[in-house]
């Protein structure tokens, strides 16, 4: 009797045991199947024909494209610009004509602040902005400061819009920051082309472009943004415009950069500058 009962322990632990590998088997088959089920899935999907969607859908070419400066005279589209930061500005947008349209903001639109000490701004990078109903459409614009001294606009700044700066250098230099060889990181910064705009609307020093700070991650600590690379960077930028850097102010702190800078390059450009002068 007692083999008999032990047999049958025996007997009803294997199956158990059985039971348990079976389910373990059959939860490893139903994951395959799964898996191969959803690649087939992907696969048909790779290879199908997409649909159109609000992505994808081929956009029509616009009844009218032309400069925010334009539109505007025309009388085509309202536009609303305010303050936001010293290198954003937001810019809100509506068509006036029940037509599609496509906004060029071009590079050196001019903001005019309607307070006098509140930085006037100047566009970096153009836009093209599609207005394709009636609503407002809002644009943040990458600008620079072109007025050092003047308060950072806000959201309670507004601004008028022209064309361009009446600063002939000005002008200038965004054209050929614009279209420049220099096209590293280093030289595509915002601080390289802030500075390098102070430097003409403003002759700034290097002192003077000390005025830019950030805050380093330590509460009530802020430091200087722009250092002895950008300043020497923002120089060549400068020159390059074809506006003589050595009649700017900040040349005079060439010995000053030139011993700052981590890039040797840039002292050695400096020198080299420095010897094209001296002849």
């Amino acid at each position: 009797m007692r083999r008999d009962s032990m047999g049958k322990r025996l007997v009803a632990f294997l199956q158990k045991i059985g039971k348990v590998l079976l389910g373990i088997l059959l939860f490893f088959i139903v994951v395959t199947v799964g898996q191969c089920c959803w690649q087939i899935s992907r696969f048909a999907q790779a290879t199908a024909t997409p649909r159109l969607t609000a992505t994808t859908a081929v956009t029509a070419a616009p009844d009218i494209r032309g400069t925010l400066v334009d539109l505007l005279e025309a009388g085509q589209i309202e536009a609303r610009p305010r303050g936001s930061s010293i290198d954003e500005l937001e810019l809100d947008l509506k068509r006036l004509i029940d037509k599609p349209m496509e906004v060029e903001i071009e590079v050196g639109t001019y903001f005019v602040s309607h307070s006098g000490s509140v930085q006037n701004m100047v566009v970096l990078q153009e836009v093209v902005v599609r207005l394709d109903h009636d609503g407002w459409i809002e644009e943040l614009l990458e600008v620079a400061c072109a007025n050092k001294r003047r308060q950072i606009p806000d959201a309670a700044d507004t601004f008028d819009i022209l064309r361009a700066s009446e600063q002939p250098e000005l002008q200038m230099l965004l054209e050929s920051m614009d279209s420049s060889a220099r096209e590293s990181w280093g030289y595509q910064s915002y601080d390289v082309h802030q500075a390098a705009i102070w430097i003409v609307t403003d002759d700034a020093t290097y002192i003077g472009l000390g005025t830019l700070v950030r805050g380093t991650g330590f509460e009530g600590f802020r430091s200087r943004a722009i250092d002895e690379d950008d300043a020497a960077r923002a120089m060549q930028l400068v020159d390059d415009a074809g506006i003589d850097i050595t009649t700017k102010a900040i040349w005079d702190d060439r010995e000053t950069i030139a011993a700052g800078v981590e890039d040797p390059a840039l002292a050695a450009w400096i020198r080299v500058r420095e010897g094209q002068t001296e002849r």
